[in-house]
């Protein structure tokens, strides 16, 4: 019987499930893997036992990427020996990568990029109109999907910058005023943020109306 890579397992699953998915038969025709196999694949994923409590483990991101390298080549039976290591079932495997495989090419596109750019650019643009009516001791600073108000009269260029220019007064009333309204920030109470492709134009316009709420009672404004 041929040997699948779990790369190759894994695009087939990617194939049998989700919105477009197609039948084990016509994908058994389509890429010459016999149909029996591939509803193997596909019922295995589904049914992969739990892993007793003592085993259990939350994998991070980074440690599903070691692993995942770590796999790549191997033959069957040091792929046996890698995943009784890590407590984990082939099928872990196989998802893991359909993850990250679905991540780099219908996530992360040019196309989110650019949507994550403007996106910043709008909150960016936004809070600095706000700093400009309303004539706070701040101004703007971001790059990608990051973004943050930084209170501060005079630009900062080194950390030591930070220590002695920022108010930190301000930055920690603007954090709580946007917790107040239902914006989660950061842990830590400076004025930023971090954008991703799930928030919509009305997630902006939440954050700059929680923003000049801030600026207009600071300022008696």
């Amino acid at each position: 019987m041929p040997q699948y890579s779990t790369a190759f397992k894994s695009r087939m699953l990617r194939r049998l499930i989700g919105p477009d998915a197609v039948s084990a038969n016509a994908l058994a025709q389509e890429v010459g893997v016999g149909q029996t196999l591939l509803s193997r694949w596909l019922r295995e994923s589904r049914t992969v036992e739990p892993m007793t409590s003592s085993k259990k483990k939350r994998w991070t991101g980074a440690e599903k990427l070691r692993v995942l390298l770590e796999a790549r080549g191997l033959s069957e039976t040091d792929l046996g020996a890698l995943l009784r290591r890590e407590g984990l079932h082939e099928t872990d495997l196989m998802a893991w990568q359909a993850a990250a495989e679905a991540a780099l090419t219908e996530v992360l596109t040019d196309q989110a990029y650019e949507k994550l750019s403007s996106s910043n650019r709008t909150l960016l643009d936004g809070c600095q109109k706000i700093i400009d009516t309303y004539e706070l001791p701040a101004y703007t600073e971001g790059l990608g999907a990051k973004g943050c108000v930084i209170f501060s009269a005079e630009r900062l260029y080194e950390y030591r910058d930070y220590l002695t220019k920022v108010d930190d007064e301000l930055s920690r009333l603007a954090w709580l005023y946007h917790m107040n309204h239902g914006i989660f920030m950061t842990p830590g109470t400076e004025e930023e943020w971090t954008l991703s492709v799930a928030h919509s134009d009305e997630d902006l316009q939440r954050y700059l109306d929680a923003f000049e709420a801030f600026a207009a009672d600071v300022t008696g404004g």
